[in-house]
């Protein structure tokens, strides 16, 4: 997923970097809070068809801040999460000094079952709302922040 963001890419970091915003960020984060080692757990209720699950996360949390982007990379540890694997990448690019360019990709493999055919066409259509939420959650928190 790409967006437009209405925040300089540094605002947007500094709300996306920041655990203790994750929930404020997206509604659906049930709990996020940090771990040693630059981890990150996490507990995120998601509804596809009318089938809710909460998903139970602990992923690395790498963070690159360069001069012409930042990028924050989430790699699952399958032996804590609910995920066999998953790998999430956060890109943010400065478009000038009052917004940015959010670019989200992530490629995830659950334990739980998913039915065939339909099901990872509506995940992958429920993550890609979820991506959607949490920009208009980054924007409205850097607003609330004065970022």
């Amino acid at each position: 997923m790409q967006v437009a963001l209405e925040v300089s890419a540094p605002a947007a970091w500094a709300v996306m970097t920041d655990i203790s915003a994750l929930a404020q960020i997206n509604p659906n984060v049930e709990l996020a809070e940090a771990m040693p080692g630059d981890r990150l757990h996490s507990i995120v209720k998601l509804c596809v068809a009318l089938i809710c699950r909460s998903i139970e996360q602990v992923q690395h949390v790498q963070q690159f801040a360069g001069q012409s982007q930042r990028l924050l990379r989430m790699v699952i540890d399958p032996e804590l999460s609910d995920l066999r694997y998953g790998v999430a990448e956060w890109r943010f690019l400065p478009r000038d000094a009052d917004s940015s360019e959010l670019t989200f990709d992530a490629e995830l493999a659950p334990k739980f079952w998913v039915p065939p055919l339909i099901g990872p066409w509506l995940v992958q259509r429920k993550l890609a709302e979820q991506a959607r939420i949490t920009s208009h959650g980054i924007e409205r928190v850097a607003r609330e922040r004065g970022y």
